[in-house]
């Protein structure tokens, strides 16, 4: 089912918001409200069968080129009072020369006065580093890493 959406965007070069905005609350079917949540925290593509037509997924792609000009660059991704679950966050360095070094790469979740930081899944083949995350709620998910020559940020 196709829904009708929007996003805005607002900000300038230090910070952006982006709002997605749909036109009708997304459907669901009756049952779902009552099917635990750990039940479906599962990354979509290992959750049964029959529960994948009742879920809904959704994905948003974001392109930064030579976006980061300061030093560390960072990227911060902010979940207010609504939950987001099963979050999946891929920074893709293929079109740059090198990527950072595995411990180089900083993911810190700070949510009020607590900062834990999280361990990426870190593929050298691919140049991808990808975070996953069960629930963001009320809190902050920060990456940064330092400028590597012949990344992204350098060209």
């Amino acid at each position: 089912m196709e829904l009708d959406n929007r996003t805005e965007i607002f900000g300038q070069e230090k910070r952006l918001e982006v709002i997605h905005i749909f036109g009708r609350p997304m459907p669901y079917a009756w049952f779902m409200p009552v099917i635990p949540i750990w039940l479906l925290r599962a990354d979509y593509d290992h959750l049964p069968r029959f529960f994948r037509k009742y879920v809904v997924r959704r994905t948003n792609s974001v392109i930064y080129e030579n976006e980061f000009n300061i030093e560390p660059p960072v990227m911060q991704l902010t979940s207010e009072a609504y939950p987001s679950y099963n979050l999946v966050v891929s920074v893709d360095f293929s079109a740059a020369a090198h990527m950072p070094a595995d411990d180089a790469i900083v993911a810190l979740r700070i949510k009020n006065h607590a900062v834990t930081r999280i361990r990426p899944d870190y593929d050298q083949v691919k140049k991808k580093i990808v975070f996953r995350i069960d629930e963001l709620r009320n809190e902050r998910l920060r990456i940064s890493w330092p400028l590597v020559q012949g990344t992204l940020s350098e060209q």
